[in-house]
């Protein structure tokens, strides 16, 4: 019987905490004073509904401790849940701490190395120029399967009135262009190949 009591609670509990999100949705469509107030009241039963339920848990679990149950096996749940823990440590260690540190470690060399490439590619195209007549963006980097991808854009103004804005895409490790654009000559083929690389 109160097993039956306690499923026909939940019941009204869920129904009434679907229907405090719809109030709660209608007042922030609706706005204004009235829609601040089902805010309001939904928020109030939301938070009472969570309380009610980390009550319910907490409660649950303070019974099995004291059952019989508990009592007869907690050293075989103890080892369990140790297991538990050394298994999840061991499947963390390898499956995200050691690939996401070697990933640090790629992505921090791969800015380095890059840095020094930008800065020779800087003056290889400024000379015989003067410095003033460019202006660099700073650069992107990416590490992307084994290889460190550095995009390096500048605009060059010769003195003539016009703007020459320049792109390049280079492989930092073997310094070669990937791809490069000048003004609009290439530009749609770089684009492609920059999101390839950069945004995947």
């Amino acid at each position: 019987m109160s097993i039956l009591k306690e499923k026909i609670s939940n019941k009204i509990m869920n129904t009434i905490f679907v229907i405090c999100i719809i109030f709660g949705a209608i007042g922030y469509f609706i706005g204004g004073i009235l829609g601040e107030i089902l805010m309001a009241i939904a928020s109030i039963v939301t938070i009472s509904y969570i309380a009610l339920f980390i009550f319910t848990i907490t409660k649950k679990i303070i019974n099995l401790l004291k059952s019989e149950w508990f009592k007869e096996n907690w050293l075989k749940i103890i080892i369990a849940i140790s297991f538990l823990i050394i298994a999840a440590s061991v499947l963390y260690y390898f499956l995200l701490y050691i690939p996401n540190k070697e990933k640090l470690a790629n992505e921090i060399k791969c800015m380095q190395e890059g840095l020094k490439v930008y800065e020779k590619q800087k003056e290889i195209e400024m000379q015989n120029e003067s410095s003033s007549s460019f202006y660099f963006h700073n650069p992107e980097f990416k590490f992307k399967n084994n290889t460190c991808y550095m995009k390096m854009s500048f605009v060059y103004y010769p003195g003539t009135g016009d703007i020459n804005d320049n792109q390049y895409i280079i492989n930092v490790y073997t310094n070669d262009i990937i791809s490069s654009s000048s003004g609009s000559f290439n530009a749609e083929s770089f684009k492609k190949i920059y999101n390839k690389i950069f945004n995947n």
